[in-house]
């Protein structure tokens, strides 16, 4: 087993273009996570499961800069933080699950956080499990926490994506970028606390939202 300090040195001595793959085990990161430096592949095994394990509280994976591939991982405890604009981000096929944060600290709460935008990227194929489950009992319902949370897309797709039990799912404020070629579709919600999917803000030309399921809301007024 790997200190986070070893992995992050092997990291951060890739080269761009390398792919750096994560044997099947558990990753038990502390604070302040790992920082994915960008034009790289980071791939957990397709053999094992490759579990990156947190506290809470904090991000386990960090990126910010254009090109970042990121498969097969389970985030367990904390979630992804996308810092910055980024482009041609692709994360696919991984698992965030019991991501949650003392109640007040909602961004420690969020699976895929992406503080400024996100263009030419996918964020498909996904599974979010249990998030923000310290805010479901709250009646204060203007929280964000839950599964994806942006400030701008364009030419970006989220599809094909499950959510179970979550505070809110996807939500984007439109407020950068020009929301041009957006589609958020065919997405799965079940046991979802306030709302599957929120829109904001006007900069959403090219939005499409379809073909999407919700169903077995955890509370009826939300």
């Amino acid at each position: 087993t790997m200190s986070e300090s070893v992995i992050q040195d092997k990291i951060n001595n890739s080269q761009t273009g390398d792919t750096i793959a994560f044997a099947a085990g558990t990753y038990n990161l502390p604070a302040p996570g790992l920082g994915l430096p960008a034009g790289r592949s980071y791939l957990g095994s397709t053999s094992g499961a490759t579990i990156l394990s947190g506290a809470g509280g904090y991000s386990l994976m960090g990126f910010s800069g254009d090109g970042l591939t990121l498969q097969n991982f389970i985030f367990d405890g904390g979630g992804l933080y996308l810092a910055g604009p980024v482009t041609n981000v692709h994360i696919e096929y991984n698992t965030f699950q019991n991501i949650n944060a003392p109640y007040g600290n909602w961004t420690a709460e969020i699976a895929i956080i992406i503080d400024t935008s996100a263009a030419n990227s996918d964020i498909s194929h996904n599974k979010f499990i249990n998030l923000g489950a310290n805010l479901m009992d709250q009646f204060y319902d203007e929280v964000f926490s839950g599964g994806i949370f942006c400030k701008g897309l364009s030419n970006t797709t989220i599809q094909y994506n499950s959510f179970d039990t979550f505070n809110e799912g996807i939500h984007v404020f439109y407020d950068n970028l020009d929301g041009l070629n957006v589609h958020i579709n065919y997405n799965t919600f079940v046991h979802g606390h306030r709302i599957a999917i929120e829109q904001q803000d006007g900069n959403a030309g090219g939005l499409e939202v379809a073909y999407n399921k919700v169903s077995e809301p955890l509370n009826a007024w939300a």
